[in-house]
């Protein structure tokens, strides 16, 4: 189950995040044989007269938020509506799931559990007016997207744009993946509290939004969370290790072994402790974290081969080094916020459950679809 918001909806209606008119006056660098526009003249450091130059005299004005007005709302809820009622169903029916609600930055929607973080970064791309990877929604430009439909008997007509909340917004996702016999009002809230801790500041235990957070809820009733802000490698690292075991380059064990190896580092203080951030651990075992992690990870890497590993040996390390490098980026940006070793060990683990979860989840499809026995 997922559930997206967007991130500071209030400031953006109340106007404390209006855009500057630096990048709200018209600009032609697209080629259209225009070369000025008014952007370009406000810009400008020539005098009048055409002789010498000087600082732009417009330079606090390019500086100034656009102000509120009755067409800001207007516009702002435009792009809400066309996110809403032209993006989302396409996207979550591209990831195989149906969607439940969508309501201006307000998603609900039903998926598998190996495609449900992909479709939260097609759903985020989509909202900021990216193209989000999927037939037939395009971005012309930066905060606009087209949409077109498959089959339609006019080719020839030009697919107009239309305006979403664009790069400057933002959302947040909360997915929920338990069992498909688990009451689906409570995997419904669990999702919706989920994208609340993704919100939620750091120093709360939270992830302070921009951000997915997933509660794993296990059959013997155990409950991991993990959760990663869009740009900090972790979902990266979460998709290259579930492709590779999904054309079975890596064994499905991989998560599993690569949790034991970490486990004994952990040191399990309180919940509350960890939330406070009042423990700390010894700071020779903080600065060797890192390269224990990436030790073994890649003892992990190197015992549980799949079926199609690769022979070759550029192949095998070409996979090999997409995976390390993976792990590396996500714990540059671990390390660029400040998390301490527990916290990043955290991450790490519930990362790696939410991957074995989302494969056997695939896995028990694919038996399910073929009458084979998982």
């Amino acid at each position: 189950m997922l559930a997206l918001d967007g991130d500071e909806i209030g400031k953006w209606v109340s106007g404390e995040k209006t855009p500057k008119f630096c990048h709200q006056l018209a600009q032609y660098d697209d080629g259209s044989g225009n070369p000025d526009g008014a952007l370009a003249y406000f810009e400008s450091t020539r005098n009048p007269d055409g002789r010498g130059t000087h600082a732009s005299r417009f330079s606090r004005f390019l500086g100034t938020q656009r102000p509120l007005s009755p067409s800001y709302h207007l516009q702002f809820s435009e792009a809400l509506a066309n996110f809403a009622l032209r993006c989302v169903d396409p996207i979550v029916r591209a990831y195989h799931g149906r969607l439940i609600y969508a309501g201006g930055d307000d998603v609900v929607a039903v998926l598998p559990a190996d495609s449900a973080v992909a479709c939260a970064v097609a759903l985020r791309a989509a909202f900021r007016g990216h193209a989000p990877g999927v037939e037939g929604i395009e971005s012309p430009s930066p905060g606009f997207l087209t949409l077109t439909f498959t089959g339609h008997q006019d080719q020839s007509r030009r697919a107009i744009p239309f305006i979403v909340p664009g790069p400057d917004a933002d959302c947040s996702v909360g997915i929920a993946m338990a069992h498909f016999k688990s009451p689906l009002q409570d995997v419904v809230r669990a999702a919706q509290a989920a994208e609340k801790r993704a919100k939620r500041s750091r120093e709360r235990g939270g992830l302070g939004r921009s951000a997915v957070a997933v509660s794993l809820f296990k059959r013997s009733g155990e409950i991991l969370e993990w959760g990663a802000n869009w740009d900090d490698g972790g979902l990266a690292l979460f998709d290259a290790i579930l492709n590779a075991m999904l054309v079975q380059e890596l064994s499905a064990k991989f998560p599993h072994r690569a949790c034991e190896l970490l486990e004994p580092y952990r040191t399990d203080p309180a919940a509350l402790i960890l939330e406070a951030n009042t423990f700390a651990d010894d700071p020779e075992f903080e600065s060797a974290f890192d390269e224990i992690v990436r030790c073994e990870f890649g003892h992990a890497l190197a015992r549980q081969h799949g079926p199609k590993w690769p022979e070759n040996k550029e192949l095998r390390g070409a996979l090999t080094l997409k995976l390390t490098g993976a792990l590396d980026g996500h714990l540059q940006e671990l390390g660029r916020i400040k998390l301490q070793a527990q916290h990043k060990l955290q991450r790490l683990t519930g990362l790696l459950s939410a991957v074995a979860f989302a494969h056997r989840a695939r896995s028990d499809d694919v038996a399910f679809e073929t009458g084979s026995t998982p």
